[in-house]
């Protein structure tokens, strides 16, 4: 017996009856069957089993299928399972929380976050691209992002939405499956795909996608918050690409991020002054204003 159980719109099955049923060919669950014939019992009972089939399970979406045999046969199962998730790790937190620096080299206002969490809050897709060069805090400006959007509002019960990263482990990294992405309610994902956008066979596909997906987050209280390179993502193609963008263009000052860190993430405020840059501290030299900053 061959079965598949799809999450969605079943389909019919190929009806098995009578003593000498014919060999059954046609459609069944997405591909073809043929040569498959099984008899039935009076009482009920498979009495031959199918022998030869040939069923394709290509693009079935978040389906599992079950293959059985006889009975003490072979059974085998097959899942396309989402892509994988994992915490954000505390220390990340705790320095978005707590040590944020939105000033630029020159006390200048860096605008991204502020950007990035409007379109997080905007009704429509729940979905926001931080883009730029490597070096502009790309990571941090999506987990402030994240941070802000989950704890304000808190959800029902007074707590904060959880905080989650997605590890791009495509079968297919040059077309992600964007079905397999997790869509779990009340949850602020993180996507960093920075390092593999470029490769992307075709990249407006998979951006219209994750737009399409995240309008399914909102839904259910969820967000996404994607990573990308300086180029990779097709915002010319359309408005709709367009406008999820956020570009980081400054990297925040270097000396504000360590002394803010060791105020607040490492616990020694008394070292802070040693990379301040005004009075310049003991350390504040080996601080540029091209210091990589993620």
């Amino acid at each position: 017996m061959t079965e598949v159980n799809q999450f969605g719109p079943q389909r019919s099955e190929p009806e098995i009856s009578g003593p000498e049923a014919p060999t059954v060919e046609g459609d069944f669950a997405g591909g073809p069957i043929e040569g498959s014939p099984a008899v039935l019992s009076p009482n009920g009972e498979l009495s031959e089993l199918i022998r030869s089939a040939t069923v394709n399970v290509a693009n079935l979406d978040r389906s599992i299928v079950v293959v059985a045999g006889g009975a003490v046969g072979h059974v085998s199962m097959d899942s396309r399972q989402p892509l994988p998730v994992t915490d954000i790790p505390e220390l990340e937190l705790k320095a978005v929380e707590l040590a944020w620096v939105g000033q630029g080299p020159h006390d200048e206002h860096l605008p991204t976050v502020a950007e990035a969490e409007r379109l997080l809050r905007t009704a429509g897709s729940a979905l926001t691209v931080i883009a730029g060069a490597p070096g502009l805090g790309k990571r941090s400006i999506g987990l402030r992002t994240g941070w802000l959007v989950a704890h304000d509002p808190p959800t029902t019960d007074g707590k904060p939405l959880q905080m989650k990263e997605i590890r791009p482990d495509w079968e297919k990294p040059e077309a992600p499956d964007v079905s397999l992405l997790p869509q779990k309610s009340g949850v602020v994902y993180l996507l960093d795909v920075a390092s593999e956008i470029d490769g992307w066979a075709d990249s407006v596909s998979t951006a219209s996608a994750l737009i399409k997906h995240a309008e399914d987050l909102r839904r259910v209280n969820s967000y996404l918050v994607v990573i990308a390179d300086e180029r990779g993502w097709p915002e010319e193609q359309s408005g709709a690409l367009s406008g999820v963008l956020v570009r980081a263009k400054t990297r925040p000052s270097p000396h504000r991020v360590a002394a803010e860190h060791l105020k607040h993430v490492y616990g020694v405020p008394d070292r802070a002054s040693w990379v301040e840059s005004f009075p310049p501290g003991p350390l504040a030299h080996l601080l540029t204003n091209g210091h990589d900053s993620r």
